[in-house]
Parts: C-alpha cells; sequence; structure tokens
C-alpha cells in the first residue's frame, strides 16, 4: 500500500493516507456518544450512568458543565465488568 519498510513508523504513514489511528478511532467514538448524550438522541438506559458536576452543587465553578467521572475504589470497578472476570455480569 504504502512500500514502507518493515519497521517504518505508522503514524507519519497514517496521517499521509489521512487514516485514524485506533486510539484515534476511540476517542472519536467516545466524542460522538457523549454528543448525543448532550443533545438528548441517547437511549434512557445511558441516563443514569453519567451525570455533570451541576447537579451535585449550584456554585458556579470553572468544570460545572463537565461530566463527573465516578469514584472507583477498586480496580475492578474502574475495569467495568463488576467483579466478574468474564465481564458479563455474573450471567
Amino acid at each position: 500500500m504504502t512500500k514502507s519498510k518493515y519497521d517504518t513508523h505508522t503514524s507519519p504513514l497514517f496521517t499521509q493516507r489521512n487514516i485514524l489511528t485506533l486510539d484515534n478511532i476511540h476517542s472519536l467514538q467516545i466524542r460522538l456518544f457523549l454528543y448525543s448524550f448532550e443533545n438528548g438522541t441517547h437511549l434512557d438506559f445511558f441516563q443514569s450512568m453519567f451525570a455533570k458536576n451541576s447537579q451535585f452543587h449550584s456554585y458556579p465553578t470553572r468544570d460545572c458543565n463537565n461530566f463527573r467521572p465516578e469514584f472507583c475504589r477498586t480496580n475492578t470497578k474502574q475495569s467495568g465488568n463488576n467483579g466478574n472476570a468474564r465481564g458479563n455480569g455474573g450471567m
């Protein structure tokens, strides 16, 4: 496709061909999801999963319109699999 050497850095090749990297695709998907959430085109299922800082206090801060990250005390909670090694919620 580019006739590059085997060990050539891929970042310039992706930029040259206007191809998104996996990190770029992941970031884009998150941004599109949050955009749909902000504009009310998301499923109601997700409504309880995200909250803005302004829902927790009424004073104006720089980050009051940002989404509030869920506090995770353990790595298990951060991974999102609810403690189940298979990640299927115990089913």
